[in-house]
């Protein structure tokens, strides 16, 4: 196990915008108080995100720091040429050198880049035998064409309670395939928090959730999604009533718990866009019963199949 991870897309400014002090604030308390760290070569844009944590490691009289795990491709997604994203990822290793990289995971494998990523992965094998080569998908077909292929180390891939029974399947197979599985995106970018339970609460404005009411389509798909989180919520609610919960035991706490004791998860990788979440997440899961973990599975998650967002 690699201990209690946090995302750095939160404090991106995907999820809106971030003044420099805050965003410098969350990542010293990120170093401290985290096990490993997953990140993207284009968290941040134009004002990456990796530069700021490489810059306050340096900063770090520590001998033990956070794992990174890191991402790369997402912008040569037009682009066959292994060469450009052997270049991108040499970037990121020279960055990184003196923390080194634990994990590199192609941030969006397509069909058409098989063979590009066929080359790119035999190069880390052959040069960089101690970096976990993985890929990030939820898409089955690609899962099966990937690991059929190469030598797939880790999945990173999104688990969450509302999209459970879509990723069921490719989730048993990285399982049976004794690959590494990172859940991401467990909050389901912030609806599972219960701070949106009304269509009236989702007046999104950041690049990721605005798609959510950009059209009327995804605004019905966004309601049966907040249908389902009410009905969580309401049994998070009488757990918390019949004292099978620790009185401290927030909505977002008992999710992360959930997701951590999947039969088919080995990681979380937790979320926060401010200060206040990050502390909140840092806390270790409650340990939940079986008969909890039953309930919600088999009750609230199995007989969904929420279309995706």
């Amino acid at each position: 196990m690699w201990g209690n991870g946090i995302g750095l897309l939160g404090i991106s400014g995907k999820y809106g915008k971030i003044q420099n002090d805050k965003k410098l604030e969350c990542l010293d308390f990120i170093i401290n108080s985290y096990d490993y760290i997953d990140t993207a070569s284009v968290y941040g844009e134009n004002d990456p995100i990796n530069a700021h944590l490489v810059s306050i490691l340096r900063k770090k009289e520590k001998k033990n720091y956070p794992k990174i795990i890191n991402k790369i491709g997402a912008n040569l997604v037009h682009t066959e040429i292994a060469l450009e994203l052997i270049e991108e990822f040499e970037e990121q290793q020279n960055l990184f050198k003196e923390f080194t990289m634990s994990a590199i995971f192609l941030h969006r494998p397509a069909k058409n880049l098989l063979d590009r990523d066929f080359y790119f992965h035999s190069y880390l094998k052959d040069n960089f035998p101690e970096i976990n080569f993985g890929i990030c998908t939820n898409n089955l077909e690609i899962f099966d064409l990937y690991s059929e292929r190469m030598r797939v180390d880790s999945l990173q891939i999104a688990v969450n309670l509302l999209d459970y029974k879509n990723n069921l399947e490719l989730l048993k197979k990285a399982k049976k395939k004794n690959i590494k599985i990172f859940a991401r995106s467990c909050l389901s970018s912030g609806l599972l928090s219960g701070k949106y339970l009304d269509l009236s609460d989702c007046n999104f404005t950041d690049p990721i959730r605005s798609r959510f009411i950009d059209n009327e389509r995804n605004k019905q798909i966004l309601h049966s999604r907040i249908e389902a989180v009410k009905e969580i919520k309401t049994f998070y609610s009488s757990c918390l009533a019949n004292k099978n919960l620790s009185d401290n035991c927030s909505l977002t706490h008992f999710v992360y718990s959930l997701i951590k004791q999947s039969p088919y998860v080995d990681e979380v990788i937790k979320g926060g866009s401010n200060l206040n979440q990050l502390k909140e997440n840092s806390k270790k899961p409650n340990l939940l019963t079986n008969e909890i973990i039953e309930d919600v599975y088999n009750k609230y998650t199995i007989n969904w199949s929420s279309p995706y967002l």
